[in-house]
């Protein structure tokens, strides 16, 4: 993870002025932007609007590929949960190809 709050996704909720400082003091950076610490804060309900939006037609689609335990069990349980799933994918695999 990003290491920047003391949680998982908290940075999706929190005040994004506590993250940065947090990101901060813990860094040692003097960052202005969430951005540069490579948080992007998308969820993954906005990839799969902007893939929609682009007309790419997704081929393959895989969250949560890791090899760790509990990475498989969020991929097999919790994430499935609708309301969930947004704070609990770590990771995403498209294939995607001119519709």
């Amino acid at each position: 993870g990003h290491g920047l709050t003391r949680f998982p996704y908290d940075h999706l909720f929190l005040p994004e002025k506590h993250v940065i400082a947090r990101g901060n003091r813990r860094y040692k950076h003097n960052h202005t932007n969430i951005h540069d610490f490579g948080i992007n804060k998308l969820k993954i309900t906005d990839y799969l609007q902007a893939i929609h939006r682009s007309g790419l037609k997704i081929i393959f689609l895989e969250f949560n590929q890791s090899s760790k335990l509990i990475i498989r069990i969020l991929k097999h349980s919790l994430a499935r949960i609708p309301f969930l799933r947004n704070f609990l994918i770590i990771n995403m695999y498209f294939i995607l190809e001119k519709e």
